[in-house]
């Protein structure tokens, strides 16, 4: 089955929620069938694409401030409710994320009771790790519950990156302090900064979800919240 975003219309991936079962993961003909048919779903969309902006911004189940939103070229992550939905800018890393602050990664997301819309611009590591685990048989209740996933991977994969940096940084000191080392300041100062940026990050996540989680809209049930919760404590800790 190809997944090629050429013949699909933008449409990077598209899965079926299914409650107790592996999802149903969808082409672009059967996704959007599923979508009219109010399916709950998760749809991810290449924002470079036109056909891709052009099915957002027509499409009106999605509020009108949401669809500025998912479209819009916003660097500050950040998240609102808007009328029965959430939306706003989650923080990723690029797909082949090689210790450069260029290659912090944005997704676009909007969440209501049924669906998830999520975009981006640049292949992200995150995103690319759910997809392939949804393909692989992974069960995903709710959108909700595809958010808590997305945060635990977010959690692990930042926290792979760190360590692996303060790793790097203590070599190089002990490097230099030992006299192994010469002229390696300039690597020093741009890991120190890397890890800085990173940190920024992931706070600026943290502070999104907690403020939203404190204004989620009624469909968010209380065992929903719970779970959401307990993932943005992890991404904190």
């Amino acid at each position: 089955m190809t997944n090629k975003v050429s013949d699909n219309r933008g449409l990077i991936c598209g899965f079926i929620l299914n409650e107790q079962a592996p999802v149903e993961h969808l082409l672009w003909d059967a996704a959007s069938q599923a979508f009219t048919n109010k399916a709950t779903m998760w749809l991810h969309f290449n924002l470079v694409d036109s056909r891709a902006r052009n099915w957002i911004a027509k499409c009106d189940r999605i509020p009108e401030l949401a669809r500025e939103t998912l479209l819009s070229n916003s660097s500050r992550i950040s998240l609102e409710t808007v009328e029965n939905g959430i939306v706003g800018v989650l923080g990723d890393l690029h797909y082949e994320f090689s210790d450069d602050p260029d290659e912090l990664g944005l997704l676009q997301v909007y969440i209501d009771d049924t669906f998830i819309i999520t975009g981006r611009t640049h292949p992200l590591k995150v995103i690319d790790r759910m997809r392939r685990e949804l393909m692989d048989g992974e069960c995903v209740e709710t959108p909700i519950h595809l958010l808590v996933h997305l945060l635990e991977h977010v959690t692990e994969i930042f926290s792979t990156e760190t360590i692996f940096l303060n790793d790097k940084v203590d070599n190089i000191e002990d490097g230099i302090l030992k006299e192994w080392l010469q002229g390696e300041a300039g690597e020093l100062g741009r890991l120190r900064r890397l890890l800085v940026r990173l940190r920024r990050h992931v706070s600026a996540e943290h502070n999104a979800l907690f403020y939203v989680s404190k204004r989620m809209p009624s469909w968010c049930s209380e065992s929903d919240l719970l779970l959401l919760q307990q993932a943005i404590e992890r991404l904190d800790s």
